[in-house]
């Protein structure tokens, strides 16, 4: 399929009108719809395109035929979607994403590679029971969200939670372009307040329109 194809697949699955992405992604109606169309065959705004649609900007472009958001192979590195091999049955691979989460706030629209590190099985079920290929690693940036989370130390998302409860846990997320690391609080009206454990930092609201959940936080460690 053209990349005009994929995204109208893609926003056809979430149900929204050409005009509706294109408010997501704040840009002209007549941008997307020339993407749609195969008029344009690229956007600066690509990264965030396929982010609101839940995939990559490697599916997209037909780099791979794998629509997933943990998808995709880039100037030859391995894939962010890589499913990972299972060296023996007591150990197991898990990626480690190079992008730093800002626990205040980090830019999410460059390029994302990944290395992929070798776990006991037993130390990872004190984790969690999740299969390997929805877990990764990322390291936090800022002191946001200390003391829970420090400047540099590694935490391990699931990617297969990405629907919030009620003042339940933290979050890896994006709001806009900007990824970050934070407890959520729902509010009437359609609205999400986002919270820091540093009290110094003040909580904002945002439209729950605006925010895209990548996974839950569900560990913490000082080093890998």
């Amino acid at each position: 399929m053209s990349l005009a194809e994929r995204i109208e697949e893609r926003r056809a699955l979430k149900g929204w009108t050409q005009a509706e992405l294109a408010r997501r992604v704040g840009i002209k109606s007549t941008s997307i719809w020339k993407l749609a169309s195969g008029q344009s065959q690229g956007s600066k705004h690509l990264h965030t395109i396929a982010r609101l649609l839940d995939t990559t900007p490697e599916y997209l472009l037909g780099e791979t035929d794998n629509p997933s958001p943990l998808a995709g192979v880039k100037d030859g590195r391995q894939s962010f979607g890589h499913q990972p091999r299972e060296p023996s049955d007591d150990t197991v691979e898990l990626r480690e994403i190079d992008l730093q989460y800002g626990m205040g706030a980090t830019y999410l629209d460059v390029p994302v590679t990944t290395e992929m590190r070798t776990f006991s099985r037993e130390w990872l079920r004190g984790f969690t029971k999740a299969p390997p290929e929805v877990l990764f690693w990322a390291t936090g940036d800022g002191d946001s969200m200390e003391p829970t989370i420090r400047a540099g130390e590694t935490f391990l998302v699931d990617t297969s939670q990405r629907s919030p409860r009620m003042n339940d846990g933290i979050w890896a997320l994006a709001i806009g372009e900007i990824g970050m690391v934070k407890r959520l609080s729902f509010q009437g009206g359609g609205f999400i307040e986002v919270h820091s454990d540093n009290q110094l930092v003040r909580p904002m609201s945002v439209s729950a329109d605006e925010l895209h959940v990548i996974g839950r936080v569900i560990a913490v460690v000082r080093r890998l």
